[in-house]
């Protein structure tokens, strides 16, 4: 065979190999596999006897042909991903009323246990405790306290049902003195040292609220004679709260939902905290770190433990001792029992249960384990429950999570910097690395060497402007016009050297080569910037390479005559390319606003969902626990210590029923049976990770602004959460302006890390890992490309 053309048929041979692994492999082997054809190009040439100049031209077009068929693979592998994306959305997108509906569920289901059953619980416990002791003063606290009590339980659940029906005003906003109040009332020891965080959101006050009055009441319910500790201290970025016993008695049987603390992991979960509890050395803790404004996001720290939550990191007053100081609320006349006052605690609990040592790589016993002595403890607090209240979040119908404020003109920056060869702009420094081979190893590869690199003084102002003109392709996307106003501003450089005599070939040869990168930034301005400002890059395109191409030597008489004619001619095809910009952006605003329309109705179906599962509960079965709550209101009132706890007794009772029978009510009155979603997958959204994870008894920790991410990266996001998820780990999703980062626990599958980074690749993502835990980046990539 003719050795040209057999030349040619390996050239060919090696295009397609290397298109086809970067259309199949990850960036990075593709890359490498670049970098191998490079060197055996150049080591070909020079194994045939080539002259330096030559193999160094060999191997800058084999650069360039290489990152040729690298960009075409990946262009193509990112398409891919993105049909295959959108396909599954499709797919899945007939679910998201359903599970919008059962989110709302969940969360209604929360705040009636926050609601009722703390209130109850309390009746309950110090009106058992009154009629056990026959103590007259007691017994009077107790009906006083049964009957301001039941009547704040009364406005509250009558609150909600109007609410149901679409009358009712959002819950009252508490504060940190509310969570003061609230241990004072339970006789909890408290430790403050949140006076020097200087400002607690409100929202994050709630939650907090929230996680002391669950610890408060399953302490009442199992942990008679107790003495409690709630504390509240800060770190960095973070409030903690921690409420601890030593251990106790049940205090009645039966008084517990089941739902409580599997519902409140999700409640602080979703409001990007975390929540450990479990046995301590004879006792129980529940410890909350809740994120706090001003602060960087960032997700689970590299090597952290695995589990339930964090790592338990000791109580507040172990971790700033002298910062504040235990202090136990005065005697109320009529305040129920206090915990302080109840009989002696139980005999401690087997050596070496519950928590170990205080520190940041301690694991947090499960939640399931139940490690007390027999017979000398409270039950498991582990509700049977798998899917976390208020698991699943999608706009409009969630409720607000304490989340850092972002300002929109400033970008949270949820990942580092990776190479350039991957992420969003990989294809655009292809083309660098394409104008670069093309301008200098073309000219290396001449059999006549231009004088320009006959040394390396001569040589140096032609490689620099080939590199002034090539290396704003990288900015292509980002910054089209001011990546244009580099390549022009080389240009005119290029001009003013050569009219110096300075630089070899002339200007007007290198602008008839290389004007492809010019054109490529005229469409990238149709197709990004706004029509005022992308109708001026012809223009100026056309009058730059009109000055170039009249500067030749081939131009005779008037060269302001010629450029003027030059500058005409070429402005057709730099409008024609201009114009091919501008029906791109076109398309691709039509695809956003039909995606728009698409997503307003799906929307107005989950709201209609959501309106009707209100209904449901406000009509009926809400109004059975507000019964037996008026019930405890009016028998307080008249004395009747035995009634109250009897109608307090019923109303736990009915409120257990209602959460059970909320587990198969649906959202169109229909028994959806099992997990409720006939075993539909949820929805491929970024939003559906929590009702995945609930499937898992797994927690997401979604941190950062809420907003609509873009189909394909939120299904790319879906997916690798999808491949994380164990039973009792914890994801953490970070929402940027950029993008998405999903992060958890390393797969202990070798196959399951190839799927998680071979999903992140074709996102233009990337996967960081350490030994135990893993990050993924899936950057939001520019708009002609969201899909």
């Amino acid at each position: 065979m003719n050795p040209p053309v057999a030349a040619t048929a390996v050239a060919v041979v090696a295009f397609v190999v290397l298109y086809a692994l970067a259309l199949r492999r990850t960036a990075g082997l593709a890359v490498v596999g670049s970098a191998v054809a490079v060197a055996a190009a150049a080591t070909t040439g020079a194994a045939a006897g080539l002259r330096p100049w030559n193999v160094a031209g060999t191997a800058l077009v084999a650069a360039g042909a290489a990152a040729v068929a690298w960009a075409l693979g990946r262009s193509q592998r990112r398409r891919r991903a993105e049909r295959a994306a959108l396909a599954a959305y499709r797919t899945g997108a007939a679910v998201i009323p359903r599970f919008a509906a059962l989110a709302e569920r969940d969360r209604l289901a929360v705040e009636l246990h926050d609601v009722a059953a703390h209130r109850l619980t309390a009746i309950v416990v110090s009106a058992a405790a009154a009629q056990r002791l026959t103590d007259p003063d007691l017994i009077a606290g107790a009906l006083r306290h049964a009957a301001d009590a039941g009547r704040k339980a009364v406005a509250e659940l009558d609150r909600m049902a109007d609410r149901g029906e679409g009358a009712g005003g959002p819950a009252a906003a508490v504060s940190l003195a509310d969570v003061t109040a609230l241990a004072a009332e339970c006789g909890a020891e408290l430790y403050d040292t949140t006076d020097t965080v200087p400002a607690v959101p409100a929202a994050t006050v709630a939650v907090a609220y929230r996680v002391v009055r669950e610890a408060l009441t399953n302490t009442a319910r199992y942990a008679r004679g107790a003495a409690v500790r709630v504390a509240l201290g800060s770190r960095p970025g973070l409030l903690t709260v921690t409420v601890t016993d030593d251990g106790g008695s049940a205090a009645e049987p039966d008084l517990g939902t089941g739902r409580g603390l599997t519902g409140l992991r999700g409640t602080v979960g979703a409001a990007g905290g975390t929540l450990s509890y479990g046995p301590t050395s004879g006792g129980w803790a529940v410890h909350a770190e809740l994120p706090l404004p001003g602060q960087p996001l960032c997700g689970p720290v590299p090597g952290g433990p695995r589990g339930v939550g964090l790592a338990w990191r000791g109580t507040a007053a172990e971790s700033a001792p002298g910062r504040g100081q235990w202090f136990r609320p005065p005697a109320v006349p009529g305040r129920p029992l206090p915990l302080s006052r109840r009989p002696a605690p139980a005999p401690a609990a087997t050596p070496g249960a519950g928590f170990p040592p205080c520190g940041p790589d301690q694991d947090v016993a499960p939640a399931s384990s139940d490690t007390r002595a027999p017979g000398d403890a409270a039950p498991s607090r582990r509700s049977p429950w798998a899917r976390p209240a208020g698991g699943f979040n999608l706009r409009p119908w969630t409720r607000c999570c304490p989340v850092e404020p972002v300002s929109p003109r400033r970008r949270v920056r949820t990942s580092p910097a990776g190479p350039l060869w991957r992420g969003p702009t990989a294809l655009d420094w292809a083309l660098v690395v394409l104008a670069v081979a093309l301008s200098l190893g073309a000219g290396l590869l001449s059999d006549d060497v231009p004088d320009s690199f006959r040394g390396v003084l001569s040589g140096l102002p032609f490689v620099l402007l080939s590199a002034l003109h090539a290396v704003p392709l990288g900015w292509r996307s980002r910054a089209p016009g001011a990546g244009l106003t580099a390549v022009l501003s080389a240009l005119v450089l290029w001009w003013g050297c050569d009219q110096a005599g300075w630089t070899r070939p002339p200007v007007s040869d290198i602008f008839l080569v290389y004007w492809w990168v010019e054109l490529t930034f005229v469409y990238s301005a149709g197709a990004y910037l706004p029509l005022r400002r992308g109708v001026l890059a012809p223009v100026a395109v056309a009058a730059t390479g009109g000055l170039a191409l009249a500067s030749g030597s081939g131009i005779t008489g008037s060269r302001a005559a010629a450029w003027a004619a030059l500058t005409a001619l070429l402005a057709v095809p730099a409008f024609a390319l201009w114009g091919l910009g501008v029906r791109t952006a076109r398309r691709r605003e039509r695809h956003r606003a039909a995606a728009a329309r698409s997503r307003e109705l799906l929307e107005r179906d989950a709201d209609t969902a959501v309106r009707h599962q209100r209904r449901v509960i406000a009509a009926g079965l809400l109004r059975t626990a507000q019964a037996h709550t008026c019930d405890v209101v009016t028998a307080a009132d008249a004395g009747r210590l035995d009634t109250v706890l009897a109608e307090a007794r019923a109303g736990l009772a009915a409120l257990r029923e209602l959460l059970t029978d909320l587990r198969g009510e649906g959202a169109d009155g229909k028994d959806w049976g099992g997990d409720d979603t006939d075993g539909h997958a949820p929805p491929p959204t970024v939003a559906g990770i929590s009702a995945l994870a609930a499937r898992y008894g797994a927690t997401v920790s979604y941190r950062g602004p809420r907003a609509a991410e873009p189909v394909v990266v939120g299904v790319a996001a879906y997916r690798v959460a999808a491949m994380l998820l164990a039973e009792g780990v914890t994801l953490t999703v970070l929402r940027g302006a950029a993008g998405v980062e999903v992060s958890g626990p390393l797969p202990a599958a070798p196959g399951t890390r190839r799927h998680v980074r071979a999903v992140a690749d074709a996102m233009g993502g990337t996967l960081t890992r350490t030994d135990d835990a893993v990050r993924v980046w899936l950057p939001e990539v520019f708009p002609s490309r969201s899909g």
